[in-house]
């Protein structure tokens, strides 16, 4: 199999749950086909949950490697994984 080329982090804190972490973690495992600490089937995306107490939880919080994205609207996040899933350039 060959090494990720992509790691996507989704907070399960317990402020962040408060800010639709659990439904960004539905659409995100949705779109990738994969489930929480899963890799895709050619092993390029993995996904994983973490913890980050110092976000302040307003808005559901994503990571892609080491870049934050608050999720301000779904659409937002649909346009960042394609990005992510058809380049695996930049996606910010």
């Amino acid at each position: 199999m060959s090494q990720v080329r992509r790691t996507v982090y989704i907070c399960d804190g317990a402020t962040c749950g408060l800010a639709q972490c659990r439904e960004l973690a539905a659409r995100v495992t949705g779109q990738l086909g994969i489930g929480m600490n899963q890799r895709t089937p050619d092993g390029m995306i993995s996904i994983r949950s973490l913890r980050c107490p110092e976000h302040p939880a307003a808005l559901p919080l994503l990571m892609i490697d080491d870049d934050r994205f608050e999720i301000d609207d779904w659409e937002n996040l649909e346009r960042i994984l394609a990005r992510m899933k058809s380049s695996f350039g930049e996606y910010a």
